[in-house]
């Protein structure tokens, strides 16, 4: 005698768990109907004369919004990282020799002097 599942299958619930193969999918199948439907034929002059290309403008399209996230992502990734290791950025930064953790107890002169009365830049982009 066979043991039953205690979960029948469930159409619903197939879809459910494959849901992301599905998204894949489709995103996938527009991309192919935006490449098929302009095939326009396109030159691409690449500046400093550094040559030029020919290609379909549906794929001009794509390739240039593929190159534009991944200068996003870089661009990212570099601001994320020079902020991360920015002095006194980690909260589990070792302290300096002769430095408390704790700021009511350092000896440094900045932690003695009262807070400005000029309230601090916020978004300036220091390179």
């Amino acid at each position: 005698m066979a043991l039953k599942s205690r979960r029948s299958s469930n159409p619903l619930r197939t879809l459910w768990m494959a849901r992301k193969l599905i998204a894949a999918a489709i995103v996938l199948g527009i991309l192919l109907w935006f490449i098929l439907m302009n095939h326009q034929e396109v030159t691409l002059y690449f500046p400093f004369g550094m040559g030029q290309a020919r290609s379909s403008l549906g794929v001009v399209v794509l390739l240039s919004a593929l190159a534009g996230g991944a200068v996003t992502a870089l661009l990212s990734a570099f601001f994320w990282a020079r902020k991360w290791y920015r002095p006194g950025f980690r909260p589990h930064d070792e302290a300096a020799p002769g430095e408390s953790e704790h700021p009511s107890t350092s000896n440094h002169v900045s932690s003695l002097r009262e807070p400005s009365s000029v309230p601090a830049k916020r978004g300036r982009i220091l390179l």
